[in-house]
């Protein structure tokens, strides 16, 4: 921990993956606020998982630091963590991708946490960073936002919020050569049929293992994009 006047080191350690402990880290932090500290950084560099939950309780104090003039910062966040709180809309509080992992960057887009927390260990396998949306609107607002760091897609095909075909197509109307991989535990799917009509692309029958994901990740980098077709 690490002090000043103005200045203050938060370091946050182990499994934040449950409100009380959301809550009792938002109390530390609201309390140095009250106290006058302008500039709060969080230490993640010891903290292994972070829930969704979390972003609630970030986004109120970062209004509270920020109505007192100040400024909060998060350092030293692992893959994981960093990419849920790219999906939760907090970009702006972390370090930018490091230029090493920018090329190896992949949208996951899924709303079922069990297959999102498999498949990114998967990619965390495959030397992938995994930026992760749970629903199909923060999928599309995450690609544009990182379009030039994504190197392809993974993209379920039901989905709440917005079905996976509308974000599909959604995609291809902002990038024409965007790389996606379908992922569905429905194969013979009317939606699967007109995406296919679109687009030459891999597609992932639910439940699927890292070798295919693997094999799935080499053919759709091999393979040359077409414009979409009508």
């Amino acid at each position: 921990m690490q002090t000043g006047p103005d200045f203050f080191t938060l370091d946050l350690a182990g499994k934040i993956t449950t409100i009380k402990e959301c809550q009792k880290t938002f109390e530390t932090a609201h309390q140095l606020v009250m106290q006058g500290v302008s500039y709060i950084e969080m230490n993640f560099a010891q903290v292994t998982e972070l829930s969704g939950s979390f972003a609630g309780f970030l986004t109120t104090l970062v209004n509270k630091v920020r109505g007192f003039g100040g400024e909060l910062r998060i350092s030293n966040a692992n893959d994981h963590v960093r990419s849920i709180l790219l999906a939760t809309g907090f970009a702006g509080l972390v370090k930018e991708l490091r230029d090493g992992t920018k090329k190896n960057t992949v949208l996951l887009i899924e709303d079922d946490i069990a297959v999102r927390n498999l498949t990114r260990e998967y990619f965390k396998e495959l030397n992938y960073l995994c930026i992760e949306a749970e629903n199909g609107c923060a999928g599309i607002e995450l690609y544009r936002r990182y379009k030039q760091s994504i190197l392809f897609i993974v993209l379920d095909i039901n989905m709440p919020v917005m079905d996976g075909e509308e974000v599909f197509n959604a995609l291809l109307d902002d990038d024409p050569e965007a790389r996606i991989i379908v992922v569905t535990g429905y194969a013979d799917s009317d939606k699967l049929i007109r995406i296919k009509q679109k687009r030459d692309l891999e597609i992932l029958k639910k439940p699927f293992f890292l070798r295919d994901m693997e094999d799935a990740i080499k053919r759709t980098l091999q393979r040359k994009i077409p414009h979409s077709r009508a």
